[in-house]
């Protein structure tokens, strides 16, 4: 062993280097997760979204039914009184 010294230099910054590699893979992976996250609560609120109008245009057809269905009875009693 010639240079024990710059041995121990070597393995340490070996090893540094090695430990910086795995926090940085680590939080990549943080990173990752954190985007998936968002991808997901963007997928519930478009789902939250898309329902809400759901139910919208749903009333809207009720809101158009309702008169036509009155109507029709209507015209339907009023066909029987006559006869």
């Amino acid at each position: 062993m010639k240079y024990p010294a710059e041995r121990q230099v070597v393995v340490v910054v070996l090893a540094l280097v090695l430990v910086v590699v795995v926090v940085v893979v680590v939080e990549l992976e943080v990173v990752v997760v954190g985007v998936m996250v968002v991808v997901v609560v963007a997928e519930v609120v478009l789902v939250v979204v898309l329902l809400l109008m759901l139910v919208r245009v749903a009333a809207a057809i009720v809101a158009f039914a309702v008169p036509v269905v009155v109507a029709a009875k209507v015209l339907l009693v009023m066909g029987r009184m006559r006869v």
